[in-house]
């Protein structure tokens, strides 16, 4: 707070002194501050004040200084002003001996602490940020176990300061790293105390304070309950399980608190690794698009299962127990060295996979963390499969399509929806060029694409060719339009009618046996032959002809281009 010495003649210099007992600790001279017209401050100890000289401006006719209060007593202060005339000397003989008296009531300031909130997880980056009342220009950050307060590191300034708004702020600090406290998961306490009350005697802040030094300074705290990192990634580009040869990319994207990278590798049936390293938000969050499927030398992973993997550090920034088959480092660079390097070991994919394990997730006392998944690399794939009208768009398969109706092609397909646009024409039929091309880049990862056509009751009915095209793939199909009415229902089920069996019975031959006796005369009886009706041989030929001919299927051809 400032105040003025009025009344005095221009350039006389006075004393302006408080007592000992009004300081809330040791007597510090920084009561007074050197502002304005303060010449100098100091301490008498012989005299138990501490003083300010203050000069009057010559133009003004008046001597401004400031007292910071936060050096003194919660109580009503005595601020005394001596004659220009009287000395240091003078005034420790004569302590009383003032010319004027003011009273100033001193409260206590608050503090309060806005950030990190009641949750920290260890290695995460924090803004520790808070608000103090007037009076208190300086904070200093202690955190607290069970035994005595330990100072935060904040780096080569660890106060900090208090903006005239009495805000204040120290951003993007790791908690685990300026205290050890804050490393291990558990519950402890936050606290913030001014700067002054956290001095030792030579001005520098106590390394350590008692809990009751702690609290009856300028201070505040809270419980801040420390938890490991936690990992969570998903593979966003993959399409329907696979990823096209045509795209040859994967996207990724995840929230890995604690940590500032992670390692994305993948890993081929026959043992080569895709790897990138990414780097984690401010807010926790990784995202990275087009992620090539190769390997350190710069070739093609295999087509077949892919196995992918997201790993991340612990709180420790540590691969596994700290030490990597062939590498000089443990930290995530490395680790990436040396997944890359398994493409050179001529191992199988679950090889890679269990080397990867067993110096990370699995290794003794680790604290990684690792998000597994898998999908398919293989060719372009594009197909359609259901052809209906938008009244029935739930439907799947090849319907009739009445004049006047808006037809929904659906299909499947494996290409990205950023990097790739599905085309759908009508190619061949009465009317085809009469109906409108569709396109769509926007699918989920299901694969499932859509579009719609409009069929104007101006088409002519008939048999039409459709093409769905991705520039690298196509599909076509045929389907009917029919007059308005035409069609039969939609969604029934398919009603099944079983064909009458003809059965033929082959014709039996029987001979009996000439019966001979004892006398000269025999007598012999001729074979009889009996056909069934019609002729003979005539029936199975003719069942088999009738099965063919039920078994019209109708025309579907895929192209790949």
């Amino acid at each position: 707070m400032g105040y003025n010495i009025r009344g005095s003649d221009a350039g006389a210099t006075h004393y302006v002194t408080i007592d000992e007992s009004d300081f809330r600790g040791d007597m510090d001279a920084k009561a007074f501050r050197t502002v304005g017209d303060t010449n100098a401050v100091g301490v008498n100890e012989s005299g138990g004040f501490v003083y300010a000289s203050v000069t009057v401006d010559d133009d003004t006719g008046v001597g401004y200084g400031e007292i910071d209060t936060g050096y003194l007593d919660d109580s009503s202060v005595d601020v005394n002003l001596y004659p220009a005339d009287m000395t240091l000397s003078e005034i420790v003989e004569d302590y009383g001996g003032y010319e004027d008296q003011q009273s100033l009531d001193v409260t206590e300031g608050e503090l309060s602490i806005e950030s990190p909130g009641k949750q920290y997880v260890s290695g995460a980056e924090v803004d520790i940020a808070g608000n103090a009342t007037a009076g208190l220009d300086d904070v200093a950050v202690y955190a607290r176990d069970e035994g005595d307060w330990e100072l935060v590191e904040l780096g080569n300034d660890n106060t900090i300061s208090v903006d005239s708004d009495g805000s204040w702020e120290r951003e993007n600090v790791v908690l685990s790293d300026a205290s050890d406290i804050f490393s291990i998961p558990g519950q402890y306490r936050l606290g913030v105390i001014d700067a002054r009350d956290a001095e030792n005697s030579t001005g520098d802040l106590k390394k350590s304070m008692t809990t009751s030094e702690f609290s009856s300074g300028t201070s505040t705290q809270k419980a801040i309950t420390v938890t490991d990192g936690s990992l969570f990634a998903s593979f966003t580009s993959v399409i329907n399980g696979q990823v096209s040869t045509d795209d040859g990319t994967v996207d990724v994207e995840g929230t890995a608190t604690g940590q500032d990278n992670v390692l994305v590798a993948f890993v081929d049936k026959r043992g080569a690794v895709a790897t990138e390293r990414v780097s984690v938000d401010d807010d926790s969050t990784f995202e990275q698009d087009d992620i090539v499927l190769e390997d350190k030398d710069g070739n093609d992973l295999s087509e077949g299962s892919i196995e992918a993997v997201v790993l991340s550090l612990g709180r420790d920034d540590v691969a596994g127990d700290g030490e990597l088959p062939g590498q000089d480092n443990n930290d995530v660079n490395a680790l990436e060295s040396y997944v890359s390097g398994l493409t050179d070991d001529s191992l199988t994919q679950a090889q890679v996979l269990d080397r990867i394990k067993s110096e990370t997730v699995d290794d003794t006392a680790s604290d990684d963390l690792i998000v597994e998944d898998s999908f398919r690399y293989s060719d372009g794939s594009l197909s359609i499969e259901t052809v209906v009208p938008e009244e029935y768009s739930s439907e799947m398969g090849v319907y009739d399509i009445e004049v006047g109706e808006t037809m929904v092609v659906k299909g499947r397909t494996n290409a990205q929806p950023d990097d790739n646009t599905i085309t759908v024409e009508v190619t061949d039929g009465p009317s085809a060029d009469s109906l409108d091309l569709a396109d769509t880049d926007s699918w989920g990862q299901n694969g499932t694409w859509s579009v719609k056509i409009p069929v104007s009751s101006d088409v002519e009915p008939g048999t039409y060719t459709i093409e769905a095209d991705d520039g690298d793939n196509t599909d076509i199909i045929q389907f009917e339009i029919v007059g308005e009415g035409e069609r039969g229902a939609i969604g029934q089920p398919e009603t099944t009618t079983k064909e009458p069996t003809t059965t033929t019975k082959e014709p039996t031959t029987t001979t009996k046996e000439p019966t001979t006796k004892s006398t000269t005369k025999s007598t012999t009886t001729e074979p009889t032959t009996t056909d069934s009706d019609g002729q003979p041989g005539f029936g199975v030929a003719l069942a088999l002809v009738a099965v063919l001919g039920a078994a019209l299927l109708a025309l579907r051809t895929r192209i790949e281009k």
